[in-house]
């Protein structure tokens, strides 16, 4: 109950967005965040089985809505259990929505049970050889608990790889572009360049050129929307790499 202080409260000093992440689609969506301190409380296990884990029961939490139009989020943590629905009978429900092998989907096809926003964030949870462990976490959906619109979740066991890798990251030397030892506003300088030159440098060779490597969208044409895109996600490269090296490495703040 947030209203009772029962629980721990701590600072996030990292945030890490994978790089493949779409916000059109919300395809890789998936971020990690370094506390300040440890928790007092042990961590989940993650569950890296490859099965599907359709018709597992799945155990969902969260402080988010628990009606659609509600004003404002539950101030106490609400849990509720969901069946785990095959990936090609959530597609065909959600269409023209785009359901990929980094998701799954949970819920019941006559609706009533399922998170909502103010959940997106939360686990996912099934039991596996009698422990609790991470399968999923709240993504997105079409409303809330409508029949026949399963909520979707990332698929966490996708992303072993991702996970390990960034808990065992040199931030520091990823935030010191420079390469001088101290990571500071000139580090930031340097990485703008490398951005703003490697966009230009695919506007010479793939998007001038009408290339194959220019159709960023995957429509098979070149276009000014490939433009756009292109640049937004050098612009978000930019934003993550200053969330996830640059701000928690300054030794000059």
């Amino acid at each position: 109950d947030l209203a009772n202080g029962v629980g721990q409260r701590l600072g996030v000093k990292r945030i890490v967005v994978h790089p493949q992440w779409n916000p059109v689609n919300s395809d890789f969506d998936i971020a990690l965040l370094e506390l300040q301190q440890a928790a007092s409380y042990p961590p989940i296990l993650v569950y890296s089985g490859q099965d599907a884990l359709v018709d597992r029961e799945a155990l969902i939490l969260g402080w988010g809505k628990t009606r659609p139009r509600a004003r404002t989020v539950s101030p106490v943590l609400m849990e509720a259990t969901v069946p785990i629905i095959a990936n090609a009978v959530c597609a065909t429900a959600l269409a023209p929505e785009t359901i990929t092998n980094n998701m799954l989907c949970a819920g019941y096809a006559e609706g009533g049970t399922d998170t909502c926003q103010g959940d997106s964030g939360g686990p996912l949870v099934i039991d596996a050889n009698g422990n609790a462990q991470l399968a999923g976490i709240t993504s997105w959906g079409i409303g809330c608990a409508r029949p026949g619109r399963y909520g979707v979740y990332t698929r966490v066991a996708n992303f072993a790889a991702f996970i390990q890798d960034s808990q065992h990251r040199d931030y520091f030397a990823c935030a010191d572009v420079n390469g001088d030892n101290t990571v500071d506003a000139q580090d930031q300088n340097q990485k703008r360049i490398e951005v703003r030159d490697e966009f230009r440098q695919w506007l010479q060779e793939c998007w001038s050129t009408q290339a194959d490597c220019g159709d960023v969208n995957g429509d098979g044409q070149v276009n000014n929307t490939d433009r756009r895109v292109r640049r937004q996600a050098m612009n978000n490269q930019y934003f993550y790499w200053q969330q996830s090296c640059w701000y928690p490495e300054q030794t000059t703040p």
